[in-house]
């Protein structure tokens, strides 16, 4: 995958970095090289790994931002 490529930048993110970008519920959310979710329930189990890892790092400023985030998807996907 190339450095110019969408998904660089969603693979090689920090994980605060990539709750960021799902709070930005772009269209396509990548996971692995061309490998991505779209909008949806999948998005909120990815959050959910991403919690656990947050948890483990005791970085609870990330973990309260992750479930404000899981709401606001929550939201969007009830809401469609």
């Amino acid at each position: 995958m190339e450095k110019d490529h969408a998904g660089w930048k969603h693979l090689n993110a920090s994980l605060r970095d990539k709750v960021e970008i799902l709070a930005k519920n772009p269209y396509r959310f990548y996971i692995y090289p061309n490998v991505w979710t779209f909008r949806g329930p999948a998005r909120l189990d990815i959050l959910s790994q991403f919690m656990a890892e947050a948890e483990a790092a005791e970085d609870f400023e990330l973990c309260a931002r992750i479930l404000e985030v899981e709401k606001a998807l929550m939201a969007q996907i009830i809401a469609s």
